[in-house]
């Protein structure tokens, strides 16, 4: 969400505020319909249309298409998620050594490996970081940068942040709901406070937002990014309450992520002239006073570092309860995998957008392509349509009889709404369309990321 104020700016008010509705509205239906194909499955000759099995994401795929399908997705799965993981503990990390090097005058690190050493000869020395070591532009300043060849680093920061936030990761779903909590009533009142920082912003001009913008490139991959509520799906759905219900919350949800990507949007388009692509960089460097630049710090670590215990919790989940990994194994993986990766590559600015690029590209399969896929075969096994392995078919669905009717309408959960869609037939082509939508948004997306050079899927 980070980029949309200079989104809205860019592409205008009424363009970027239907691009959201739009993606937001495509990527419920895409969660719900996911949700769906979890509900269908047979597990030990029992309905999971309550949800009480841990039925991941992979495990869908393995029960439509086959091992093959099953294990590509758990790669994919993986990687994708991975590679968020890694950039947001950089960013939170770098967020932590900058505050460190503004509250106490310098953030320090141990330095590995050659490089322009205080003395020659020694593979090991700490080194210093304070704001000064900014050559002018300070937005774009980040703690202890050196070149891609560069010693490796260990930093004050990093070392902070995996203490607080790397316990959370080791921890289930619902063991998180009180930091995740944390974080959205966070949000809220960051938000809050960043609107009115930036209504009473001396630049604050209601001309910084035009109706209609002048360039419409990243409009789509900017906002399409932003949604990553698929992923999560199949993790929640066997931890949520009996109480709750998935359709209820998926569209309370993504209706409250439209405001507030609008406010945040707008808000900071209008109170920021030229607003760069990142607001909190801008706010961090001071530019709006003490105030705003110490929430913008705390934004970082509490909204997006606390996202990556969440992205490690639902990585595991795909790989121990699909059994294909042991629990230990499992937390190596997940946890202390992510850790050491984003230590070594702390200072690496090109292997990281390496990592970000992937994040970028793979989370439009994981989040938006590939569930619509599993969701329409679903839909064609329960109607009795089912062209594939009968024998298969049967043991994780159940015979025909106990199958749906064909013609029928019989969704475990209801995606669509009844007096436009009332069976399974009008249920596929309604999938069909949304997948085509979701895949043409991927494709232009990607290049409109790719046109201005800049992956950001942590905004």
């Amino acid at each position: 969400m980070l980029d949309l104020p200079s989104t809205f700016q860019r592409s205008g008010l009424i363009p970027t505020t239907l691009t959201i509705i739009f993606i937001s509205t495509l990527s419920a239906m895409i969660s719900l319909s996911l949700a769906n194909s979890i509900g269908k499955v047979m597990v030990k000759d029992s309905s999971n249309s309550n949800f009480k099995h841990p039925i991941e994401y992979s495990d869908v795929f393995k029960y439509h298409y086959g091992t093959h399908a099953f294990y590509a997705t758990q790669v994919v799965f993986y990687f994708c998620v991975l590679s968020q993981c890694v950039a947001s503990i950089v960013s939170t990390a770098q967020v932590v050594d900058a505050s460190i090097a503004s509250l106490f005058g310098s953030s320090y690190a141990l330095q590995f490996g050659s490089g322009s050493t205080p003395h020659d000869g020694i593979p090991l020395w700490i080194d210093s970081w304070s704001e000064g070591d900014c050559d002018g532009d300070s937005d774009d300043c980040l703690p202890f940068q050196t070149s891609l060849f560069g010693p490796v680093i260990l930093s004050l920061g990093y070392i902070v942040t995996a203490l607080l936030l790397l316990p959370l990761g080791l921890m289930d779903m619902k063991e998180n709901i009180a930091s995740q909590l944390l974080s959205f009533f966070l949000l809220l009142a960051f938000l809050v406070s960043f609107t009115v920082t930036f209504l009473g912003s001396d630049d604050v001009d209601i001309h910084n937002v035009p109706l209609f913008g002048s360039s419409y490139t990243s409009l789509l991959g900017v906002v399409m990014f932003n949604f990553g509520l698929t992923a999560t799906i199949p993790a929640w759905l066997h931890e949520k309450s009996d109480t709750t219900t998935p359709s209820s919350v998926v569209w309370s949800s993504s209706i409250l992520v439209v405001v507030l990507y609008a406010i945040c949007g707008i808000g900071g388009g209008l109170g920021i002239r030229n607003v760069p692509d990142n607001f909190l960089a801008y706010l961090s460097a001071g530019h709006l006073g003490v105030a705003s630049q110490v929430t913008a710090n705390l934004f970082s670590f509490f909204i997006i570092g606390l996202g990556i215990p969440l992205f490690q919790v639902v990585m595991r989940y795909n790989l121990v309860h699909s059994h294909v990994v042991s629990p230990q194994v499992g937390v190596l993986m997940t946890s202390v995998l992510p850790w050491g990766l984003s230590w070594t590559i702390y200072q690496g600015e090109g292997i990281l957008e390496v990592f970000t690029w992937s994040g970028l590209c793979l989370n439009g399969l994981v989040g938006f392509i590939l569930p619509v896929l599993v969701s329409i075969t679903a839909l064609k096994v329960g109607s009795g349509m089912w062209s594939g392995d009968v024998e298969s078919a049967h043991k994780h669905y159940g015979s025909s009889s106990e199958r749906s009717v064909p013609g029928k309408h019989n969704m475990v959960i209801k995606v669509f709404p009844s007096f436009l869609v009332d069976s399974d037939e009008k249920e596929r082509t309604a999938l069909a369309c949304v997948g085509v939508m979701a895949a043409i948004g991927v494709v232009v997306g990607i290049v409109g990321k790719i046109s201005t050079g800049e992956p950001d899927e942590l905004k």
